[in-house]
């Protein structure tokens, strides 16, 4: 839009004013009003469509199951730990001992004990050595 204004400022000669110039205001003759050019320009284009929005099914799905995995695999780590705390506990040697009080000791340390019966191996006698050395035999 271009607006023509009514009035012009220019540098205009003053009489008497020695080489001076002042700008002074000078009234237009008046004539025809104003021309007010407008230029009607078409509205902007809408914007494209944006096609299908992407599908979030998917995703949740996939998160689900992630979640699913990760509860199993928790329940199938941590399952059958029944036991309170994971202290130290030394185990009592009870080894060559009697059943029923090796069992007893065991209960004492706070132990459950668990009784497996196998047969025992024979045992080998050891060697005995003669107290006397061996004669030795001459060299030859």
């Amino acid at each position: 839009m271009r607006v023509v204004p009514g009035f012009r400022r220019g540098p205009a000669a003053v009489p008497g004013s020695e080489g001076r110039t002042d700008t002074l205001v000078r009234k237009e003759v008046p004539g025809p009003p104003p021309v007010v050019e407008e230029e009607i320009a078409e509205p902007p284009p809408p914007p494209p469509p944006l096609g299908r929005p992407p599908l979030l099914w998917p995703w949740l799905l996939l998160l689900l199951l992630l979640v699913a995995a990760g509860l199993i695999a928790l329940w199938l780590f941590t399952r059958g730990n029944d036991h309170k705390g994971a202290g130290s506990v030394t185990v009592p040697n009870v080894i060559g001992q009697k059943q029923g009080p090796a069992v007893d000791r065991l209960d004492r340390a706070g132990l459950t004990s668990r009784v497996v019966a196998k047969p025992s191996a024979p045992r080998a006698s050891p060697r005995r050595r003669s107290a006397s050395p061996r004669p030795r035999r001459p060299a030859s």
